[in-house]
Parts: C-alpha cells; sequence; structure tokens
C-alpha cells in the first residue's frame, strides 16, 4: 500500500465518554483544565481545549514536528481526548490519519488512563452510535484547523485501526464516507474530506469465520464489502504472533469478503 506520503499526520482519538461526578453520576463540562490549555472554536460549534507539546516532546521528538493534545468539547458533558502530531514530511500537505485503539482489555493507550476515574459505559453505546460521536469529533476537529494551525492544507483522510477495532472500524469508515458524501452533495452542512484508505492491523473483524468459536460479536464483514466497492484502498494487515487475530483468521476473512472484484482476488 502506498499512501501520498511516506509519513502521515496522527490525529488519535479516544472513545467518548462524560466525566463522572463523585457521587457516579454524569458530570457537567470538563473536569479542571490546567491554565497552559488554550481553547479555540470550531465552525461546528464546538471547541477545542490543547496544549502544545514542549521541546521535549510526547512520543514523537522529531526536531520541527509540531504535536498537539487536548480534548474535543462536543457538548457541556462529551470530551473526547485527543493527541495530534503533524507528518514528519511535509506537514502541510500530507494526508491526515485518524488512528483508533482496539480492546477492550488491550487498548494502546490503556497506561495513558491508569489511576484516573472511570464509568461503566457499557449500556451508552452501540457502534452506530459511537461513530456518529467520533465523525463530529472528526469534524469539529478540521473546522478548527485554521485556527490549531493554518499551515496544515490536505483534507485527505484515513482510518487505521487494530485488533477489536476490526469490528467498529469498517462501521465507523463507512459511516463518515456515507456522511462526508452528503457534504459534498449539498444534503448536510460539513467539512468535506477525501478518504484515502481504511487500515486494519490484527482485526478481529468476524469472529465466526476467523475462529473456530462462537464468541458472540457483532459481524463487520459487510461494511468491510462495502467498503471494498468505494474507490478507497483497503489494507488488512496481519502477523503470525498474534494468538487471537492473526493471519490465518485474516486470510479466511479476506477470502470470505463477497465484493465486486472478489473472484480476481
Amino acid at each position: 500500500m502506498h499512501l501520498k506520503k511516506a509519513v502521515i499526520g496522527g490525529f488519535l482519538l479516544t472513545s467518548t465518554c462524560a466525566f463522572p461526578n463523585h457521587d457516579g453520576n454524569d458530570a457537567q463540562g470538563l473536569p479542571y483544565l490546567h491554565p497552559r490549555l488554550r481553547t479555540i472554536r470550531s465552525n461546528t460549534g464546538a471547541s477545542i481545549s490543547f496544549t502544545e507539546a514542549g521541546k521535549a516532546g510526547i512520543c514523537e521528538t522529531t526536531p520541527g514536528v509540531k504535536r498537539y493534545s487536548g480534548y474535543i468539547n462536543l457538548s457541556r458533558d462529551a470530551h473526547m481526548f485527543f493527541m495530534f502530531f503533524e507528518a514528519r514530511q511535509d506537514p502541510h500537505n500530507a494526508p491526515t490519519t485518524l488512528w483508533l485503539g482496539g480492546g477492550p482489555g488491550s487498548d494502546s493507550l490503556n497506561a495513558a488512563f491508569k489511576g484516573k476515574p472511570t464509568e461503566n459505559l457499557t449500556e451508552y453505546w452501540t457502534t452506530q452510535a459511537a461513530a456518529k460521536v467520533d465523525w463530529d469529533a472528526v469534524q469539529a476537529f478540521y473546522g478548527a484547523l485554521p485556527k490549531l494551525n493554518p499551515r496544515l492544507k490536505s483534507r485527505h483522510f484515513n482510518l487505521w485501526t487494530v485488533s477489536n477495532g476490526g469490528h467498529y472500524g469498517p462501521t465507523f469508515f463507512r459511516y463518515f464516507y456515507d456522511q462526508n458524501t452528503k457534504i459534498i452533495n449539498g444534503k448536510l452542512r460539513g467539512q468535506p474530506l477525501a478518504f484515502d484508505a481504511l487500515g486494519i492491523i490484527n482485526g478481529a473483524i468476524d469472529t465466526g469465520i476467523e475462529q473456530t468459536g462462537d464468541l458472540a460479536c457483532a459481524r463487520s464483514l459487510e461494511d468491510v464489502e462495502y467498503i471494498l466497492d468505494l474507490p478507497v484502498r483497503v489494507t488488512l494487515m496481519y502477523g503470525d504472533a498474534d494468538f487471537v487475530s492473526n493471519w490465518l483468521g485474516g486470510e479466511a476473512v479476506s477470502l470470505a469478503a463477497n465484493y465486486s472484484n472478489a473472484a480476481a482476488f
């Protein structure tokens, strides 16, 4: 797979949450905001509270690469934590990739929230409902981008995920693409994007095909099949060291997918 640039801008978003009060009820507003956080308004009506990492860097230490972290505030009690890293090469024109971690239980960002208050949101969301909120966050981010960093002009967009993201990644991408099409056709207001690729690493897409067990999880293969017929690139990347989602299951899913060019695959 070849993307537009060798290194792409990274946009990492955590799951949606309502911060709980000490009594367990949903809180109103953000938790304590450090004075260093700057708040800007997106043209979608949302706001972004963020800070830019110092010279020591966070994760990315390449000289000259800007990186930001903070909250996308969608409403009074809905806030998305994000980290954004410019591309190392040609950041003004490089595409942006949204990275969504896997889980549950194996999220690559679990250490970032260790020791913090938690709330059981099991009954709050479906994958489809979460897709709507994440799309609002993406739109809010792009709507505020001229204020965050006016040098970043590209509207090319990729979505990459891993592990259990094989379930929700295709559903998110399909919803994002359909909403973006409505924006382009003038049926919705928003920031039109140019969708380039969906990437899934060791993804648990459909356990009915990938494994011999009968683990009850939503099937995302239909969304993958839908995306395979879109004018975008799809990458399924698997290794042999993941016990749950290995290349055998990935190959089985790729061969089971029903789309227009399946016979030529």
